[in-house]
């Protein structure tokens, strides 16, 4: 990571990304990860300790493959994850429920009378209200009877199976051409789901990413070198629940929305109160094409350094949900 980054760079904190080559000898590592619940402490909103089991394996190798001209290396990493994480979230006060907000000043919007005993009588809730309301928001389960914020903990179950492999090969041409190509990918698949609030069921979530690069450079001179270099980079990021959203509204009384068999939860917004937005059906898909050439010239007491970068980024994806 550099920071006040040279003017090379398009912005003044960059992050810069170096791959290994491979030797004129053989050379590999074997590396291998644990982390339990039974290693970690207390998070500070948690009662005890959430479940993890965490298996990291890791291994690479690297050689040549033409002594002094062609090498390789090569990398493979592969987690194991599952987990429980603590959950908090806003839920309606049991009072609220019923009509009783607390207010000394709740009056009936149909003729501007204040409502007796500052109760809103159950004839005047709305039955598809308060059904969504028993659907999406469970009572309250930590905290005072009068807490609003963070009235409500849960688990999270997390099942992750990541996995990233990275290669390079590298080719000598004489002394004054040196070529390299580099690939990685990254594949990060979960599974989420468990008691939540708003109740989100579960999902999976497939994220993939994948770069490559390839790089020529040439000597014309101890003090003249010459730097091209094209890359690829893409991001892709997709998430599956499990819950349909028209089930869901059909069972709470919601008529009159056509759309049908859309799997994601439907969004109810409510001021105060944890959204329903959480785990939305869509897709994330983001391209990057860039190539650069950069010239350093070193002349006396005098070094320079010139060059381009172009780069053509694309940006697409969709999300499947409603605002309600």
């Amino acid at each position: 990571t550099l920071a006040n980054s040279a003017a090379e760079f398009k912005s003044p904190v960059n992050y810069t990304i170096v791959t290994k080559s491979g030797t004129n000898q053989f050379h590999g590592s074997l590396f291998y990860e644990y982390n339990g619940g039974v290693m970690n402490a207390r998070a500070f909103f948690a009662a005890s300790v959430p479940f993890r089991v965490y298996n990291d394996y890791v291994m690479s190798v690297g050689g040549p493959i033409r002594k002094n001209k062609t090498f390789f290396f090569g990398d493979f990493d592969s987690e194991n994850s599952h987990g429980e994480t603590v959950v908090t979230a806003n839920t309606p006060l049991v009072p609220w429920r019923t009509g009783n907000f607390g207010s000394t000043n709740i009056k009936n919007p149909l003729t501007g009378v204040a409502f007796p005993n500052n109760q809103i009588p159950s004839s005047l809730i709305n039955p598809i209200a308060l059904a969504a309301q028993n659907y999406f928001y469970p009572t309250p389960n930590f905290g005072a009877p009068t807490l609003q914020s963070g009235n409500w903990r849960g688990i999270h179950k997390t099942i992750g199976t990541p996995k990233a492999f990275d290669g390079r090969l590298d080719q000598n041409f004489g002394e004054h051409d040196a070529v390299f190509g580099r690939s990685t990918y990254r594949h990060g698949a979960s599974t989420t789901g468990s008691a939540f609030m708003p109740p989100l069921g579960t999902g999976i979530q497939n994220r993939n990413s994948s770069t490559a690069v390839n790089s020529w450079t040439h000597t014309f001179n101890p003090g003249l070198i010459n730097e091209a270099r094209g890359g690829f980079a893409r991001n892709y990021n997709r998430y599956f629940p499990d819950l349909v959203g028209s089930d869901i509204l059909s069972q709470i009384g919601l008529t009159g929305i056509g759309a049908k068999g859309i799997k994601g939860l439907p969004y109810f917004t409510i001021s105060g109160l944890t959204g329903t937005n959480q785990s939305s059906n869509g897709l994330s898909l983001d391209t990057d094409f860039q190539v650069t050439d950069n010239v350093s010239w070193v002349h006396g007491a005098h070094a320079m350094k010139f060059g381009l970068d172009a780069i053509r980024d694309q940006i697409g994806g969709y999300t499947v949900g409603a605002i309600y």
